[in-house]
């Protein structure tokens, strides 16, 4: 009943600055205490835990990673899908058989908040067997394992 609320257009929003994003985090690290019955002074960290939620700079990476899967995977809408584009040289490298995408050079932080730019960021430092993945069923618990290492 909490989650919906943090969940709701976290890749948007989770490119603001990180005063906004501590507001959120501190929101939900109430919630919890909340949910749980807990002592304020109780560790958040374990709070976290105990409920299986995600801290909120880790769930927008997470949800930001799914979808840029629905994206290369045509499970999102076109006007999403076609801002991407797999590096393609006319030689062959690394890179581009790693499945990494595109990024476009940025010099203002505003652009670097785009989805654009931070989706694909984000899509390029996944490991290769979680952008290799086949469905989003497979890619989902790789992508989570994946961000709680981070």
């Amino acid at each position: 009943m909490v989650l919906p609320l943090f969940d709701y257009c976290d890749t948007v929003y989770g490119q603001t600055d990180q005063k906004s994003i501590s507001k959120l985090q501190r929101m939900q690290n109430r919630g919890a205490k909340i949910i749980l019955r807990v002592s304020t002074d109780t560790a958040t960290e374990m709070i976290l835990n105990t409920l299986n939620w995600l801290p909120v700079n880790k769930r927008v990476v997470f949800h930001t990673q799914i979808l840029m899967f629905k994206c290369l995977h045509g499970l999102a809408p076109t006007y999403l899908s076609r801002r991407f584009q797999y590096v393609n040289h006319s030689y062959n490298t690394r890179y581009q058989q790693r499945g990494m995408l595109y990024v476009n050079r940025t010099t203002t932080e505003l652009s670097k908040r785009a989805f654009k730019y931070h989706g694909a960021i984000s899509w390029n430092t996944l490991p290769e067997c979680c952008r290799s993945a086949s469905s989003i069923n497979i890619f989902k618990p790789m992508a989570l394992k994946y961000v709680y290492t981070l």
